[in-house]
């Protein structure tokens, strides 16, 4: 049976998730069409994907978000990380939305449930804000399709909409969702979710020895992580800077997965899907797409366009390895391949004990996670963003050409996400959205672009400073 904390406030029975996957839209909750996805999933990645979404707005106006994680959660669970995400976005908008400058939103996720036997979890998350609560009146009809107080909807802006959608994922992942509040003093959403937990298996991954994937990405940083990574597990890497070398690449060579970055010059990762799936020869190859944004409809472009499947940055490594793995066809010389891998490609490398100081602008201990604690890879991780940033962004911020600076922000977001650079990321991806907001209505704002390069040049000067201390006083042993 599960063991209930005495704090909890729900009751639960346990019931199968749905497996195969469709993308939510509102007419499909209410005909009770909408299925869920489950896979596997770290909650550290889904966190702190929302922390990189969150930020921006709360730093936009002024309010200090924090998170309050239960250590005893498992690492990685099973389930849908992406109607999670979905919740949780959801709430943590509106907790932002209705809270002053100098208020203060949590976000706290518990361990509420443990039943060993089914191998589950139920989690308590619960999202509260000091902003300007909610009267019993607005709560009765709350999750309704609409809320009931027209004034604050026009002060606020929004609609009950994304809380009936909320609640809808919520009775479909087996939990609920229910709403403390005072007017002036402040609103706690709560819902519970259960999720199956999944244990680590150490040889997972190297069911990939032997075969031969592409890797388009034009971000140094990401190449580098995902190379090394897929290289020590037994991979066969070849890589492709844009969309037209790995089109040119596919005439000559045979790969078993593609993995494709959206984002890239000269022809970015939308195009080149779209012309690999004109090919009948490859309508059956396994193309993972990479996006730096957490945007439903980007996704849903994406998999329309033919991906088999997306992954968001900062990089999931086994979410990503559980992908390959999904997708990639069996082959009958499978067996033949496998020993004919180079034995050094799947030899553990002892790792070295580093010891890694606080640097500028860099939060290390989210670095490491994401590394998978991994201390030599993220330390390499940290040198090869050095190495290709430190002189490149002089000629592009000072051009005052908007889509130069829109592309060249949107590299430094993703490549800043890896190295945990929270505050670089932040500014960059602030600078992209005002270039992108500048060339769709054809305005010029040289002052205030003026101002945001000055705010990313300050901090990603801080950042590299950071790096180059750091690395003059921490060699390779």
């Amino acid at each position: 049976m599960f063991k209930l904390n005495p704090q909890s406030l729900t009751k639960f029975s346990i019931k199968k998730f749905p497996i195969k996957h469709s993308i939510l839209d509102l007419s499909k909750i209410k005909a009770n069409q909408i299925k869920l996805e489950t896979i596997k999933f770290s909650l550290t990645h889904v966190i702190s994907s929302l922390k990189n979404i969150l930020e921006f707005q709360a730093n936009e106006k002024g309010v200090h978000l924090t998170f309050d994680i239960d250590n005893n959660i498992p690492i990685y669970l099973m389930g849908d990380p992406m109607r999670l995400t979905q919740i949780l976005i959801n709430l943590g908008n509106n907790a932002l939305k209705f809270t002053d400058k100098g208020g203060k939103v949590i976000i706290y996720i518990t361990l509420d449930g443990e039943d060993k036997r089914s191998n589950e979890v139920l989690l308590h998350f619960s999202v509260q804000d000091n902003g300007i609560g909610i009267s019993p009146e607005q709560q009765n009809q709350l999750f309704a399709p609409f809320q009931a107080d027209s004034s604050t909807t026009r002060h606020y802006g929004g609609t009950g909409l994304g809380l009936t959608i909320c609640k809808k994922l919520t009775e479909l992942m087996q939990g609920e969702i229910w709403l403390d509040s005072q007017l002036n003093i402040g609103s706690t959403f709560h819902f519970t979710i259960i999720f199956g937990i999944q244990t680590r298996k150490k040889d997972l991954i190297t069911n990939i020895q032997g075969y031969k994937i592409l890797l388009v990405e034009d971000d140094k940083v990401s190449q580098d992580l995902m190379t090394i990574i897929l290289k020590q597990f037994g991979g066969d890497v070849e890589q492709a800077e844009n969309g037209q070398k790995a089109l040119d690449k596919l005439a000559t060579n045979h790969y078993d997965c593609i993995l494709m970055d959206c984002n890239m010059p000269v022809m970015d990762g939308y195009t080149a899907i779209k012309k690999i799936r004109q090919q009948d020869k490859f309508s059956q190859l396994p193309i993972i797409a990479i996006t730096a944004n957490m945007i439903n409809k980007e996704k849903e472009s994406i998999l329309a366009l033919g991906a088999n499947e997306y992954i968001t940055k900062p990089i999931d490594i086994e979410l990503l390895f559980q992908l390959i793995i999904k997708w990639i066809k069996p082959i009958e010389n499978r067996v033949q391949r496998t020993l004919l891998a180079k034995p050094s490609s799947v030899q553990k490398t002892k790792v070295p004990l580093l010891i890694f100081p606080e640097i500028l602008g860099i939060n290390t201990h989210a670095g490491l996670i994401l590394s998978r604690n991994n201390k030599e890879l993220y330390r390499r991780l940290l040198e090869s963003f050095y190495n290709n940033y430190k002189n490149s962004f002089e000629t592009i911020l000072s051009s005052n050409n908007y889509v130069q600076i829109k592309a060249f922000a949107h590299k430094v977001k993703g490549a800043a996400t890896t190295i945990s650079a929270t505050e670089l990321c932040h500014k960059a991806q602030k600078l992209e959205f005002t270039c992108y907001t500048l060339i769709e209505t054809s305005m010029d704002d040289d002052y205030e672009l003026s101002v945001l390069i000055n705010d990313f040049i300050f901090e990603f000067n801080q950042v590299i400073k950071g790096l180059s201390d750091y690395l003059k006083y921490n060699h390779d042993p």
